[in-house]
């Protein structure tokens, strides 16, 4: 019965859909200066089939696309509305819908809405490569490690089909996503495949071409260049830092992860100031983890609070550093919401095992509760989340 339902609701969903092609026929017909008889004689069929289409009771058999399209003036690819590429606006406007329905925890529905869209331009490679993009960056807030691992496969196929495109800088975006992917995966062969492929120049053009820039008299485009690849150095070190802080707490040695963390967050700071669109928080998380391991719970409430903090004060006020970056714009520096921040915040300290040790301390308790209250969150419910 509730598969009846379903097919059932499918079938009045689809008859409720605006179908583009009737109203096309009627537009061109009358653009011509045809009538409905004059059309149907045309194409060898009856005025009351033409008059179906127009209303969307039938459409046009496919083997009259070609012989209507000529009548019309015009292509089988018009009568059908069929676009193989989307423009900017409408990927962002689909980057929206999806980021919406994950961030208020209807994940399968979102699935189910941009998996309908590939079906719709299964040849956008750069619709594949924000899909992808979407399913990665909430990959990490999903409970349901099916669902996870399904994401994280999906997300792999569609980032290997855009390193097809004739786009270099998408096609390089995917590899180097894919070698992450690919680790997450436990697939380190592939990881390594993926990362030759991409350009491993020892200089960066774009330092050449911002004094080029400045000599022909655009000094403001040159700033701006210069300013970009500042900020992608500041980044790719913090990273670097981050990176070689695991390698030593792996080894065990926990002073120098420490002071590797620590060296990341002054990094940060310099260049972004405390409430940087940085990886401060990412830094303070590590930091409170490997100190609460390491027994020293004062210091380790410290960095729980800043990653807290971080959170609570949210992405949207942030700006870049007026010293190093006035001429980049804040827009856009984060696009998920503030309140997704808040609830993942809660749910890594409600969850996170290096830091169980610090739930009974009152300034833990203190710091989840703030969480709690910026993100509207009920006791109850945030226990249900980490669990």
């Amino acid at each position: 019965m509730l598969r009846w339902n379903r097919a059932q609701k499918k079938r009045k969903e689809f008859a409720e859909m605006e179908m583009p092609t009737g109203k096309t026929i009627q537009t061109l017909r009358r653009q011509k200066g045809l009538t409905q008889e004059q059309l149907a004689e045309a194409v060898g069929v009856t005025a009351a089939a033409v008059s179906k289409w127009e209303t969307a009771s039938a459409y046009p058999d496919i083997l009259l696309l070609c012989p209507l399209a000529r009548a019309l003036g015009t292509t089988p690819d018009t009568l059908l509305d069929f676009r193989p590429l989307l423009s900017e606006e409408e990927l962002k406007a689909i980057w929206e819908k999806g980021r919406v329905l994950f961030e208020s925890g209807r994940a399968e529905e979102a699935y189910a809405y941009c998996e309908d869209i590939l079906l719709s331009h299964p040849g956008d490679t750069a619709l594949k490569f924000r899909i992808a993009s979407l399913y990665m960056r909430y990959m990490a807030a999903l409970k349901d490690e099916a669902f996870v691992q399904k994401q994280l496969e999906r997300s792999i196929r569609l980032f290997e089909d855009s390193t097809h495109s004739t786009d270099t800088e998408t096609r390089e975006a995917a590899f180097y996503t894919l070698s992450g992917l690919y680790m997450m995966n436990g697939e380190a062969g592939r990881a390594l495949d993926a990362v030759e492929k991409l350009p491993q120049p020892d200089y960066d053009a774009r330092m050449l071409k911002a004094s080029i820039l400045r000599q022909t008299g655009q000094a403001e485009e040159a700033e701006k260049l210069h300013q970009t690849c500042l900020w992608g150095y500041v980044r790719d070190a913090g990273l670097c830092l981050y990176s070689l802080s695991a390698e030593a707490r792996a080894r065990g040695d926990t002073e120098k992860a420490l002071a590797l963390l620590d060296a990341a967050c002054r990094l940060d700071v310099l260049f972004h100031g405390e409430n940087a669109p940085g990886m401060h928080g990412n830094y303070e998380l590590a930091r409170a983890e490997l100190l609460a391991l390491a027994g020293k719970t004062p210091a380790a409430l410290d960095a729980a609070e800043a990653y807290a903090e971080s959170a609570v004060t949210g992405c949207r006020a942030q700006e870049y550093s007026p010293l190093f970056f006035d001429r980049l714009s804040s827009s856009g520096i984060m696009d998920v919401s503030d309140d997704f921040l808040r609830e993942n915040a809660l749910f890594v300290l409600e969850s996170s095992e290096p830091l169980h040790a610090l739930k009974q301390e009152p300034r833990y308790a203190a710091l989840l509760e703030r969480l709690k209250a910026a993100t509207g969150t009920k006791p109850d419910d945030a226990g249900r989340k980490a669990n």
